[in-house]
């Protein structure tokens, strides 16, 4: 029987400075905008466009104000994570340091009895680790530049896995020799 194959390495994934989590940011903060603007819309019934749009704009702006700043100050525009690429799938595990912030975070919301933040935090902390397996993943994007591999399942992406420069080429021999071509996309 031939030897399990297994590729694992810290990588501290920017932030900030990240065009992948820019443009997720970029969704997710349109997507939001966008509900909200609706929403508003309908509540005044089309009246007040202009009061509407600005207190849109506003409320976007001071969460993306507080996004950025949790970024920068909280994870220090980085966050550690060891990958793990292998014959059995991909896992990842956040570091130490993420891990205290997450479960600080549960903590802090169990001392201030905050139910809301609870939910929240608890999600956070539930994502620190996890492993896919090859069954699981449907398609890959090979993003060769930045050494960035990105698996999706059916409708997506699960995980980017940032490689250094001696782990991308085993990665990708594991990666293609579980994954049909077809199903490999490159950048």
């Amino acid at each position: 029987m031939s030897e399990k194959r297994e590729v694992t390495w810290e990588y501290r994934i920017p932030l900030l400075t990240n065009r992948y989590i820019l443009l997720d940011s970029a969704k997710v903060f349109g997507i939001s905008g966008g509900f909200l603007l609706f929403l508003m819309l309908v509540i005044t019934r089309g009246e007040y466009l202009d009061q509407t749009l600005l207190l849109v704009g506003g409320v976007m702006a001071f969460l993306l104000l507080l996004y950025v700043l949790v970024m920068v100050i909280v994870f220090g525009n980085g966050f550690t994570t060891t990958f793990t690429v292998g014959d059995n799938g991909i896992s990842y595990n956040s570091g130490s340091r993420e891990s205290k912030i997450s479960k600080g975070a549960v903590g802090l919301s169990l001392l201030m009895g905050s139910w809301k933040s609870l939910g929240p935090a608890l999600i956070g902390s539930s994502q620190l680790s996890n492993t896919f397996h090859w069954n699981n993943i449907k398609s890959v994007t090979i993003d060769e530049r930045p050494k960035v591999i990105t698996i999706v399942d059916n409708w997506h992406v699960q995980l980017r896995i940032y490689c250094t420069t001696e782990t991308f080429a085993p990665c990708l021999i594991i990666v293609e020799d579980h994954v049909a071509k077809k199903d490999i996309r490159r950048n």
